[in-house]
């Protein structure tokens, strides 16, 4: 993982590859289909800042590095959920 400030996630490169083959729904009325309304939803997290100001992370590319820390260190599913809610913590 490349970590200096230059660097920027690829995220509608990732988002395209993942969803390419979503479809709107069948007709002009019935709007996005549930495939696609998860794509918009995601297309709207990569556009969203993490905080006010932060140009270096969006919400979803600091989603999926956190993920990748998960995976990297083997977090278990109850240590990750603890680091990112206040659960356990008086």
């Amino acid at each position: 993982m490349i970590d200096n400030e230059d660097s920027q996630d690829d995220i509608y490169g990732l988002l395209y590859y993942t969803h390419r083959n979503v479809a709107e729904g069948k007709g002009c009325k019935e709007g996005p289909n549930d495939e696609a309304r998860k794509f918009y939803n995601l297309i709207n997290d990569a556009n969203q800042e993490l905080y006010h100001g932060c140009k270096n992370f969006s919400t979803l590319s600091f989603i999926i590095r956190l993920y990748l820390l998960k995976f990297l260190h083997g977090w278990s599913n109850s240590s990750f959920t603890d680091t990112i809610t206040k659960r356990g913590y008086s």
